[in-house]
């Protein structure tokens, strides 16, 4: 096979007679066999195993699986899948939404992922919005919808892992999607994605209504989260919640000069801009002052 881009090998397979277990591996053929993967003792669960082949980026190979042993054990192999390694562009907001269903992976140097909650958990003093989850080169485990959070402009690399990881025990209201599609419309529920204000400020980074009643019916690109909020408390519920907000007097004012009332959400409370004027959830005018 060609490999042309990053890409990683995954498969799954069981071993029986595990006691008499000799030799599994996966070899590169050619003039000089090269062993990449061979492990010392097998199981006979159901494992999943992924190995790296960016070193062999632009070249031609041949991949094997080499059973070695008589009147040995059983290597049962299945699902077997040659991939490009996932790569995540950050924008200059610095923050990325991501999911994948399929496989581990490994929080890339440099990224941190975080949960995101529109309550949180007053018993283990969890707050509203962000909590980091996963630091860098830490596992994180299939199927977590995460916003990720690294430097404006990067892109980086996902390495699929066949560990585990640990699911996040903090609470987590994002929703992800495995492939594109279009996200149902729910009268139940407000739906917000990542996103800024409408003049792209990289400050104002947050979760934004897709439309002016924060409704579904919009497309959802693959491997990227939303929120899906309840609207047991219609009066309450914002049009976005911002990301920054300690120390970056910047945002606030960016978000003067929009039409009508807008409802949003700073540091656990919500608020109301109406023709420039800042009001807490009473109805009471007040200044926030962030420096």
């Amino acid at each position: 096979m060609q490999i042309t881009v990053d890409a990683f090998l995954s498969f799954w397979s069981y071993n029986s007679w595990t006691s008499d277990y000799d030799k599994n591996s996966v070899v590169i053929l050619g003039e000089e066999e090269i062993e990449l993967w061979s492990p010392a003792s097998v199981s006979q669960s159901q494992v999943q195993t992924v190995i790296d082949l960016s070193a062999y980026k632009n070249q031609t190979i041949s991949i094997a699986f080499k059973y070695e042993g008589s009147n040995a054990h059983g290597w049962y192999i299945d699902d077997v899948l040659v991939s490009a390694i996932p790569s995540l562009d950050f924008n200059e907001t610095g923050y990325a939404t991501y999911y994948n269903a399929d496989n581990a992976y490994i929080m890339p140097e440099g990224v941190v992922g975080h949960v995101f909650s529109v309550e949180g958990n007053a018993e283990t003093n969890q707050p509203v919005g962000l909590t980091q989850a996963y630091a860098s080169n830490t596992v994180v485990p299939a199927a977590v919808p995460l916003v990720l959070e690294g430097n404006a402009g990067v892109a980086y690399t996902l390495m699929p892992t066949d560990e585990t990881g640990t699911n996040p025990t903090a609470v987590n209201d994002l929703i992800g999607v495995n492939e594109a599609t279009t996200i149902a419309d729910d009268a139940d529920y407000y739906f917000y994605v990542l996103s800024m204000n409408a003049a792209g400020a990289s400050e104002s980074v947050g979760f934004y209504w897709m439309n002016e009643t924060g409704a579904g019916g919009f497309d959802m690109p693959a491997h990227k989260a939303y929120l899906k909020v309840a609207r047991e408390a219609s009066e309450a519920a914002p049009r976005f919640y911002l990301f920054h907000g300690e120390n970056n007097a910047t945002w606030l004012n960016n978000l003067r000069g929009v039409d009508g009332a807008t409802k949003f959400w700073y540091q656990g409370h919500i608020y109301i801009l109406r023709d420039n004027v800042i009001y807490d959830a009473t109805g009471k005018r007040v200044e926030l002052v962030l420096e």
